[in-house]
């Protein structure tokens, strides 16, 4: 009976030790994973410590964006990171048709904010005939700038060509101005120094030549004669009336001798000299 009770009580400590035992290796162990898993996390992949790479035919760049409120705010931006490392590598400004892939992404979490990396890549031979499209685009623009400028060139050189025949057309019609001026100017002084009251016509026109204009009256038969500033007015006998600057010889507001009258901006002279004859 005291060997069953002792037996009894061996197999009791054996299974409790047992127990004990099951416990602590379950406990080590999930402390083992929990320190594996922490140190797990904080091993990056080795490609986030890198800017950009080659291997194979492909560019390999990281796009990282940090301490962003969201993952999906946080790939956006990485992705447009990414690319201007690409720019930056490739020094192409414009990455228009390029065709652009993410192979993978690394996230870890601090204080609720999130630190994402984008790897990224290109196919170098796409780089390469991107970067010859530009050349042809730049090619053609500084073709298309130089015919621009090459007809810039031309209208300039026209409109400097007219300028010049303008200068010329201008100091042609200048000096042609001047000679009528000095004309008009000889021959109102000749107009006022020879024409007498009581002149004939043909007297007149012995002394002055033709004259620049004429104007009929009296029913279209007689007609008065433009001498440079002055009008030769005939009366119906067809012998000078008076001299005048308008077209009829004025008879009011004369001055104390009647020797000129003026009325409405004409001014007529008639001390022609009556004993010319």
């Amino acid at each position: 009976m005291l060997v069953l009770l002792q037996c009894k009580q061996n197999s009791m400590r054996l299974l409790t030790q047992s127990r004990v035992n099951r416990i602590t290796f379950f406990f080590l162990l999930s402390t083992l994973l929990c320190i594996r898993a922490s140190y797990a996390d904080d091993v990056k992949p080795f490609w986030t410590e890198k800017s950009s790479y080659i291997e194979g035919n492909n560019l390999y760049v990281i796009g990282i964006a940090s301490n962003v409120s969201s993952v999906e705010a946080g790939r956006m931006q990485a992705f447009e990171n990414g690319k201007s490392e690409i720019m930056n590598f490739t020094q192409i400004s414009d990455l228009e048709g390029l065709v652009i892939k993410t192979q993978m992404t690394y996230e870890e979490e601090r204080n609720y904010k999130y630190n994402i990396y984008r790897l990224m890549y290109v196919d170098y031979e796409g780089i390469n005939s991107l970067k010859n499209k530009k050349i042809e685009q730049t090619k053609r623009n500084y073709q298309r700038l130089q015919q621009k400028q090459e007809q810039e060139i031309k209208i300039r050189k026209n409109a400097l060509s007219r300028l010049s025949e303008n200068k010329q057309e201008l100091a042609s019609l200048d000096k042609e101005y001047r000679r009528i001026v000095s004309n008009v100017h000889i021959a109102s002084e000749k107009a006022m120094r020879y024409v007498k009251v009581g002149m004939s016509r043909l007297e007149v026109e012995s002394l002055l030549g033709s004259p620049r204009s004429m104007y009929k009256h009296y029913n279209e038969y007689v007609y008065d004669t433009k001498y440079g500033d002055y009008w030769v007015i005939f009366d119906s006998a067809d012998a000078v009336k008076c001299l005048s600057t308008g077209k009829k010889c004025v008879y009011i507001n004369c001055n104390v001798d009647k020797t000129s009258c003026a009325y409405q901006g004409v001014i007529s002279y008639f001390y022609r000299m009556r004993d010319w004859h």
